[in-house]
């Protein structure tokens, strides 16, 4: 089993032998099944090795994958008109969790107070209330001292 991180490129690198047939022969491509559809990726065949390079899972598909999902893939080795399978295996999706957080500015949010009314009420009667309770008395200073010594 193969993990897959769908949001990176996955590089794979099968170790070959090959007999029967030069290596300049072959040629072939990694098929991944995705909700019945087959996604297949070019390979780089090389002496020893085969090659494959599976860019990010999520930028082909854009619905169903998810977190543990397990698909089927097979390394198919294409010589003239024949066909051979010799890997074949599960892919497990991995989505690690990502967070990221964008600093914006703090809007200034100007606080009101509100008085709640029933159509019943006697709105005026609340308001007066209201406007009393936020009453608040004023402070004597020297100057309301002149003014009340006059009087």
């Amino acid at each position: 089993m193969i993990n897959m991180n769908i949001n990176e490129t996955k590089k794979l690198k099968f170790g070959i032998a090959v007999s029967g047939v030069q290596t300049r022969d072959l040629a072939g491509k990694m098929r991944i099944l995705i909700d019945g559809v087959e996604y297949g990726f070019p390979t780089t065949v090389l002496d020893d090795k085969i090659l494959v390079e599976i860019p990010p899972l999520n930028d082909i598909v854009k619905s169903g994958l998810k977190e543990g999902r397990a698909l089927q893939a097979k390394l198919d080795i294409v010589v003239g008109d024949t066909t051979l399978t010799p890997w074949a295996d599960t892919v497990k999706l991995i989505m690690p969790v990502t967070v990221e957080a964008i600093i914006s500015e703090e809007e200034n949010v100007k606080k009101t107070e509100t008085v709640k009314l029933n159509l019943e009420d006697d709105i005026s009667e609340k308001v007066a209330n209201q406007v009393e309770e936020k009453k608040q008395p004023i402070k004597k200073t020297r100057m309301s001292k002149i003014f009340a010594e006059k009087k």
